[in-house]
């Protein structure tokens, strides 16, 4: 816990978007902000650095060889306001690289103007501010992580990358599946028109959300095994719900549904010792929202298998239509939120959460520097 006052503001993590076949474009820039800087003196400016993990012990990386390899200097010449504000963000490279794949903290140096240095210089008295992520191991936790890794199975590097080939984290998959869903339950609803012409179009689409919320490996516990997967066959490799308890995480292939698993990253996260308190307040949201977003995926669940077994007479009857308005109903809820007429609040559900854990990885920066790097 750092001591009251010594805090000089924050920097964080931000995803671009950028998204390509890998992990780029999550986690790729930062953001820096910080006040009463006193300006650099002539001939001498601050240099912003990012990096490697207290604990250099080789780790797996399950996506491919790292393309980015820390110490990283995003800025020899940090610009400072002549009201001794610091707003700077990196805008990452050419690549969109996942900076957080390989980082976990931050070093401003003052050194003279104009170097490109390798490394930050090894004279203390230079190192001017510092952060860093949860780096200590948390007591008994089961799998022996840090709240950084906890940090990087929602950015980056979740365990099952390399059984499944999927890129990015828990997060990323969350948020980008339940979206799918609301797509796909607005698009069978507006395709009802009340004639049998487009069941084939609605009972595909019905599929697909169903493979998204059990997984392809359990998907048949709803539709017959000679179904054939409509949605992203990859991406349904992971269902958003943990439909087999018995099978999802006891097989290496078959993890537990994503809600559930950020739900245990977070919560981990949560009894780091070195969490900050903004990382506590942060994963209980989290866990609020996931659980909020489970309930109502659990009710999309539940109307898309009726819908499902619908004939194609059924379906273009009105009882169907009221099926299909709940159906929208319940994804816009789990992604977007419901809200509550009579407080004007919003029970949150996926979105928030994303915009929560994107948070996350946010570094305390204080001046209190460390004996060495």
């Amino acid at each position: 816990m750092l001591p009251p006052g010594s805090i000089a503001e924050h920097a964080f993590y931000v995803s671009s978007g950028q998204l390509a076949d890998g992990a780029q474009g999550i986690a790729d820039q930062l953001q820096v902000d910080l006040q009463n800087v006193q300006a650099p003196p002539p001939g001498k400016s601050y240099y912003l650095w990012l990096l490697a993990d207290k604990d250099t012990t080789p780790k797996p990386d399950y996506l491919v060889p790292a393309s980015i390899h820390p110490p990283i200097l995003l800025t020899n010449n940090l610009p400072v306001q002549q009201n001794g504000i610091v707003h700077y963000k990196y805008q990452g490279d050419t690549q969109h690289n996942d900076l957080l794949s390989t980082t976990s903290r931050l070093l401003i140096t003052l050194e003279d103007a104009g170097k490109n240095p390798a490394s930050p210089s090894t004279n203390r008295s230079t190192w001017i501010y510092y952060a860093e992520l949860p780096q200590a191991l948390i007591p008994k936790d089961p799998t022996g992580l840090r709240g950084l890794d906890h940090i990087r199975h929602l950015y980056y590097n979740e365990n099952h990358l390399k059984v499944l080939g999927l890129y990015g984290g828990l997060d990323i998959w969350v948020f980008r599946n339940t979206d799918k869903i609301l797509e796909w339950s607005t698009s069978a609803r507006d395709d009802f028109d009340g004639t049998t012409s487009n069941y084939g179009l609605m009972h595909n689409l019905f599929i697909s959300i169903l493979d998204y919320l059990d997984g392809t490996p359990n998907v048949h516990l709803d539709v017959p095994p000679d179904t054939p997967v409509t949605a992203n066959a990859s991406l349904a490799q992971i269902g958003l719900l943990t439909v087999d308890p018995v099978h999802q995480g006891a097989e290496r292939n078959n993890p537990p549904g994503d809600l559930d698993h950020l739900v245990l990253h977070v919560s981990q996260l949560n009894r780091a010792p070195d969490a900050t308190p903004q990382m506590h307040t942060l994963s209980q949201e989290i866990v609020v929202a996931i659980n909020n977003a489970k309930g109502w995926l659990q009710q999309v669940h539940i109307d898309a298998k009726n819908l499902f077994y619908m004939t194609p007479d059924q379906l273009a009857q009105p009882a169907a239509r009221t099926v299909l308005d709940d159906l929208v109903t319940q994804a816009t809820y789990a992604y977007i939120g419901q809200l509550d007429p009579l407080t004007n609040t919003v029970k949150p559900g996926v979105l928030q959460a994303h915009y929560d854990v994107q948070k996350l990885a946010t570094f305390d920066i204080t001046k209190n520097v460390p004996k060495s790097l």
